[in-house]
């Protein structure tokens, strides 16, 4: 019985590299198509233009590296769950 659970907790695992191996890819390959579109914007425009697209891109850039790579997401639940912490702390 023991090594049915074992199994299903090793291909719960499995699952779970796999998605974060996809994952992984995905973000990738979206950050070179970023840094694509940014060259082309780079070569292709001038003046305001061309700061407003770099600006916007080099934006998405950082929100994706910071999402994904950096667990912002993971940062802002638990400062949430300290706030509301703090806040139910207080009405008591």
């Amino acid at each position: 019985m023991s090594r049915i659970f074992a199994k299903e907790e090793g291909q719960l695992a499995q699952d779970s590299y796999q998605s974060r191996k996809r994952t992984g890819a995905n973000m990738l390959v979206a950050l070179i198509v970023l840094t694509v579109v940014e060259f082309a914007i780079a070569i292709g425009l001038n003046g305001p233009i061309m700061l407003a697209g770099l600006a916007i891109f080099a934006v998405l850039d950082a929100w994706f590296i910071a999402e994904y790579f950096m667990h912002l997401h993971q940062l802002r639940r638990h400062v949430a769950e300290a706030w509301h912490a703090v806040t139910r702390g207080v009405r008591d």
